[in-house]
């Protein structure tokens, strides 16, 4: 069997060499594999991913020959009844994908340079929340324990994770502005609106041969979409169904300050962050200030069951389609948590206010007495 491996390898390594164009050799090497399973490279074409090229696993292993486009793309590797896939950028050398056949995404991809520093990238950037089970299950049993003091120390851990966590996808980001990593690490980073201009300036400084990748592309339509729903405009309006089924409008809350709070029950930052939202509620709902709640959710009872443990007594909606949510592409919504502060006139004042940043903001903006 190995003979046979060796003499395909040997093959695909004679074809490179007899053509004039720079070429991709990718070897995969999966235990567990079983002999005859087809694997494919696919990659995303206007939202759809298609596949490039197929083959067959034999003995574990198999090959592809790929002539890499410029700038190089990125694909995915991914075994027929098997979830999950590997990335490979595909870029000119002797690709080696090793790993396991059950848990593809953990697959190491090596051996050509963007391949390395992608690998390098995702392996450094895993260590910095390697821990975050472990200290979401000990904030957990803090809440239920009533320890603020713990809560609070974890809460700031997580605080100086994301930190961490920014300033290596930036740094790695600008090390690779020539390439296609840049703009596909920087439209992981920049999938809400807080840093518009920053990201402008991002995508202002790659290679102009990268303007053609879907990343670049996704940015700039987020962008597009962020320009109307800016800081000092007026919220766009929607109606969904409230936890009766009731259709319920945005603008029915006109007259009052109103937090659109989207969420889900899945999503744990947004789940993290409800008790804050919850305390905001309590000392502020007498002041003119409501709260809306959209969900992201596709389960009405998950949903119902989220907003009584965690007891957010305010107006809830959803139409339940998880993130084809009408609101994603109304307010170019790519993450959550996600809220915006809006004025009694319906004009979004502020975005994104979490723990005690959204009760000062409130305690600014609302008057002194009841309205």
């Amino acid at each position: 069997m190995k003979n046979i491996i060796v003499s395909i390898m040997a093959v695909w390594a004679f074809q490179a060499c007899q053509t004039n164009e720079k070429t991709s050799i990718i070897t995969l090497n999966l235990k567990g594999a079983e002999d005859s399973t087809m694997v494919k490279i696919i990659k995303r074409v206007d939202k759809e991913n298609v596949t490039i090229d197929s083959v067959f696993l034999l003995g574990e292993k198999a090959v592809f020959y790929e002539v890499p486009s410029r700038p190089a793309e990125i694909g995915k590797i991914v075994i027929d009844g098997k979830r999950g896939s590997a990335e490979v950028v595909l870029e000119e050398g002797n690709i080696n994908v090793e790993g396991y056949a059950d848990t593809l995404y953990q697959a190491k991809v090596s051996n050509t340079e963007l391949n390395d520093r992608l690998y390098a990238y995702d392996q450094e950037s895993e260590s910095i929340w390697e821990d975050y089970s472990e200290l979401y299950k000990q904030q957990q049993e803090a809440k239920a324990n009533n320890d603020t003091a713990e809560v609070a120390r974890i809460e700031k851990i997580f605080d100086e994770k994301e930190e961490e966590s920014n300033a290596l996808d930036k740094k790695f980001i600008a090390e690779n502005a020539t390439n296609i990593l840049g703009p596909k690490a920087a439209d992981y980073l920049y999938y809400t609106d807080t840093n518009v201009d920053e990201m402008d300036s991002v995508i202002n400084a790659f290679d102009r041969s990268l303007d053609s990748t879907n990343y670049v592309k996704n940015m700039r339509k987020r962008m597009k979409i962020w320009e109307t729903v800016k800081i000092g405009m007026e919220a766009p309006d929607f109606s969904q169904a409230d936890t009766t089924g009731n259709e319920m409008a945005l603008s029915s809350l006109r007259g009052k300050y109103i937090l659109v709070d989207f969420w889900a029950s899945w999503c744990g930052p947004c789940r993290r962050e409800n008790p804050n939202v919850v305390a905001a509620y309590n000392r502020f709902k007498d002041r003119g200030f409501t709260i809306l709640g959209v969900s992201y959710d596709t389960s009405k009872e998950k949903w119902i069951a989220a907003i009584n443990k965690d007891g957010l007594t305010w107006n809830h909606v959803s139409d339940l389609q998880g993130w084809k949510n009408g609101t994603t592409s109304l307010y170019g919504i790519y993450a959550i948590p996600h809220s915006m502060l809006l004025d009694p006139d319906g004009k979004i004042i502020a975005k994104n206010l979490r723990g005690e940043e959204l009760a000062k903001k409130l305690d600014e903006v609302l008057p002194k007495e009841g309205i």
